[in-house]
């Protein structure tokens, strides 16, 4: 699938479905965004799907008539599908009367993104409904570069009235998560190896012996490796990572 059809079916989808519906007056808007030095800062307007630049910049200028498409396209490539999916429930939870009754939610991101065409910095991006006349019309996506990329966490957190949504976290990072990435038994093991097993323990836990469950670790380690194009020196590590990122479903 291109980026455009899957951005069409996520960002756009719950928007098109549920458009129709108006907000409670009592809503809190997004905070106006702060002057911070290469503040990227971008509203996407839900109706047009415009794509324009708010920011300040003095060191990534050629960014500020990127679009969506090419915007989505500096997150890296084995996650830009669960980047969408993620922006997409987020959507679709901010919509939601039950869930979201104060329309006071944000989504914070701390991902890589590929700023000057060479290397990935890592960034902390905010996503802010943006509604008026009780009407959600746009998502301001403010990206504060906080350093070169070097193998950190992803994070991902829904806050609701600024303070951290763990339930609404885990239902968006469930949703993120690569479908069908492990097997029933790989995902037993990973609940082990959170719990800070060792391979000799594991076996005991799954009735295998020692030699195969390492080999289950190693694979779970292969898998995590590829999705990330990282490696790991081992496992625990893996896992670690992955979990910082995803929820096992």
């Amino acid at each position: 699938m291109s980026i455009v059809k899957e951005i069409d079916a996520t960002v756009f989808s719950y928007y098109r479905n549920r458009s129709g519906n108006d907000f409670p007056e009592n809503g809190q808007q997004p905070p106006p965004s702060p002057f911070i030095p290469e503040n990227l800062t971008w509203i996407l307007y839900l109706e047009d799907r415009r794509f324009e630049f708010l920011g300040t910049t003095s060191i990534f200028n050629h960014l500020e008539r990127i679009t969506f498409v090419n915007f989505v396209r500096l997150v890296p490539p084995y996650f830009v599908n669960s980047y969408l999916k993620g922006i997409g429930s987020f959507l679709a939870l901010y919509m939601d009367r039950e869930c979201n009754p104060e329309k006071n939610m944000q989504l914070q991101m701390l991902i890589p993104m590929k700023l000057d065409g060479g290397d990935y910095y890592y960034v902390k991006q905010t996503v802010f409904p943006k509604k008026k006349n009780r009407r959600l019309y746009a998502l301001q996506l403010v990206n504060i570069p906080i350093k070169k990329y070097e193998k950190d966490f992803y994070k991902l957190e829904v806050l609701t009235s600024g303070m951290p949504d763990h339930l609404k976290t885990s239902y968006i990072k469930r949703r993120m998560a690569i479908h069908n990435l492990f097997s029933r038994e790989q995902v037993r093991t990973i609940s082990l190896i959170q719990e800070g097993l060792t391979s000799g323990e594991i076996a005991e836990k799954l009735n295998k012996t020692k030699a195969a469950a390492y080999k289950l670790n190693r694979r779970i380690l292969e898998k995590i490796s590829d999705c990330f194009e990282i490696e790991f020196d081992n496992v625990y590590q893996a896992v670690n990572f992955y979990m910082h990122c995803y929820e096992i479903r």
